[in-house]
């Protein structure tokens, strides 16, 4: 960390991207349990915005539904800790949500509805509905009465999930689903081989994007604004329109290496914020309409005066030794070793800082390392809110992977 001393001198690959969290070993949480750090949560299988906490995240996990706080915990919010398997906001009604999942006593539980922001539930699908395990939920912008989910083949619901039909098979090798702003029939679908696109509810597709590569999240506005994340290529959007001609897509952003978006939401109250889900389970967020990302977890102070701030004291008090733009003591040389046996580490993402979480980060500067006296606690110093910045700078030059895989994730990485 920060030093006192200022005098020194495809398939395959997608697969295990997506899915390899998923040989993580669960953290079994206690019913009581209040509040854990968003990082014990290894199964996250869908997000919602907050509907009551601005700029928190509802989670759908394999114990029930958390709220995650910017600040690194996550608070129980269902009484019910069944398997989450799929979450999904009413685009008009705040804190109305969908899901559906496994109960705690087994079978599937159809599809469950809250009214309450995710604290109570009741299951409202009937008949053979009312048995299915729904992996993938989406609810029409236009008509939000109409519910698409993936269960046995595509199944839509029209008297806002009640009553279902199984309209079609689903398509081959299926990511995610999103239903069109403009017409309830209308439905996007990501899968291994690209976007597709359905005019007549799920019978018929046909491509919506030229990329071949899978389509792993897909977000549509109620005004009409459609984001796709496409691995390989990056995050691209492309506004919806009434004719329903060919869709004239931008890419926002491509830099997010070998990693995936799984799960793209929108805060309805900020359409500049968004929250991801990356394969390796961390929550990502973008404060600048998916142009750049930052982790979940701190980004409140990832701004850019906290950077600016935090890379000015950065170079007065710690590039002595870490380096300008923090590339390390000798990058040139990473294994040389001083009198402690160590040099002064890269803060950039050459070397590990990345594997630390913010927590971890802050004390370490704060208190100083036990195992390297030139590594002095800077409390007397530097105030917290000082050492966040240093942090927030720290982070602006670490890439998405390191971003994605951040603390207790960065095992999620060694593949």
């Amino acid at each position: 960390m920060v030093h006192k001393s200022s005098s020194c001198p495809l398939r395959s690959k997608i697969t295990l991207a997506i899915t390899g969290v998923l040989s993580l070993v669960s953290v079994a949480f206690a019913a009581q349990a209040q509040t854990v750090g968003i990082d014990q949560i290894q199964h996250i299988h869908g997000i919602a915005p907050d509907p009551l906490f601005p700029g928190a995240v509802i989670l759908g996990t394999h114990e029930g539904t958390f709220r995650a706080l910017p600040n690194g915990d996550a608070m129980r919010v269902s009484k019910d800790t069944s398997d989450f398997m799929s979450l999904a906001a009413h685009p008009n009604t705040g804190k109305t949500l969908f899901a559906s999942g496994h109960p705690a006593s087994g079978g599937n539980s159809g599809l469950l509805k809250s009214t309450d922001g995710g604290v109570s539930w009741i299951q409202i699908a009937t008949g053979d509905a009312a048995k299915a395990d729904f992996h993938l939920l989406s609810l029409s912008p236009k008509n939000p009465d109409v519910i698409y989910g993936a269960y046995k083949g595509l199944q839509v619901s029209r008297d806002g999930g009640t009553n279902w039909t199984v309209s079609a098979p689903l398509p081959d090798q299926l990511f995610s689903l999103a239903a069109s702003s403009q017409n309830a029939d209308t439905l996007f679908a990501g899968t291994m081989n690209g976007l597709s696109v359905s005019k007549d509810g799920g019978n018929t597709w046909q491509s919506a994007h030229p990329e071949a590569k899978p389509v792993t999240a897909i977000h549509v506005t109620p005004d009409g604004r459609l984001y796709a994340f496409i691995y390989g290529a990056g995050l691209m959007t492309a506004m919806e329109t009434n004719s329903g001609g060919d869709l004239q897509w931008e890419i926002l952003s491509s830099a997010f290496q070998d990693r995936a978006l799984l799960k793209l939401v929108i805060d309805p109250r900020d359409a500049q914020r968004m929250f991801g889900l990356a394969g390796t389970q961390q929550l990502m967020t973008s404060g600048d309409g998916g142009r750049s990302w930052t982790t979940f977890v701190g980004y409140l102070r990832q701004t850019t005066d906290a950077v600016s701030a935090g890379k000015a004291i950065y170079e007065d008090n710690c590039s002595g030794c870490h380096g300008v733009d923090g590339v390390g003591e000798r990058p040139d040389d990473p294994g040389a070793q001083d009198e402690y046996g160590f040099v002064a580490p890269a803060m950039n993402d050459s070397a590990h800082a990345w594997h630390h979480p913010d927590a971890q980060l802050l004390e370490t500067i704060r208190d100083g390392s036990s195992r390297n006296e030139r590594m002095q606690p800077w409390k007397d110093d530097l105030s917290d809110a000082e050492i966040k910045n240093v942090i927030a700078y720290m982070k602006s030059l670490w890439s998405f992977r390191s971003l994605a895989c951040q603390g207790a994730k960065h095992m999620a990485c060694m593949n």
